[in-house]
């Protein structure tokens, strides 16, 4: 079985009529400040729906996929990282 829906939010989120569970799911994270894939708090100041675990993933499967050797090591992501 699936985890338990997240609630709690004061104001009732209204969605479009054909969206999808998952997405309406998804929606109520983010409002709730949670990571959209593991429900983990976000990462303030760097990502706007994901937490510091899936953020890292994501800019690193973005390297790959654009096929960049470089990283810039100006963004948010290296920045908060190295101030650990």
């Amino acid at each position: 079985m699936g985890q338990r829906r997240v609630d709690g939010i004061k104001e009732r989120l209204v969605y479009k009529e054909g969206t999808s569970r998952q997405y309406q799911d998804q929606l109520r994270y983010k409002a709730l400040g949670l990571c959209i894939k593991c429900q983990k708090p976000m990462w303030k100041g760097v990502s706007k729906q994901f937490c510091e675990k899936h953020t890292l993933m994501i800019r690193e499967y973005q390297r790959k996929t654009k096929g960049t050797t470089k990283r810039n090591k100006n963004c948010k992501s290296y920045i908060k990282k190295e101030q650990k």
